[in-house]
């Protein structure tokens, strides 16, 4: 492997996001789904955070629900998709 070659194909990623932003809330279950399963096992750590990334954010599914643990303070939504950012009511740095 030379040092030109890359695993992943991030022009592709970008593509398949900004496709997936356009009809979003209709194909999203499976984020809801992992969104939810993580936030409970959250609230069964011993520990607490006082900042996290939630980066690739989409519409902010995780960020919502990971707050209401209480386990961590403050949560930035860190997305490169400007259609999903919009939906974002918490501050986005957009990349």
């Amino acid at each position: 492997m030379t040092q030109n070659d890359n695993i992943f194909d991030y022009q592709s990623l970008l593509r398949n996001r900004i496709r997936s932003s356009k009809n979003w809330s209709s194909g999203s279950f499976l984020k809801k789904i992992a969104s939810e399963n993580l936030s409970e096992r959250l609230k069964y750590t011993n520990r607490n955070f006082d900042i996290a990334i939630d980066y690739g954010s989409h519409s902010g599914e995780l960020s919502d629900l990971i707050l209401k643990t209480g386990k961590i303070r403050k949560i930035f939504n860190v997305e490169f998709v400007k259609d999903f950012s919009v939906n974002i009511k918490k501050k986005t740095k957009i990349l």
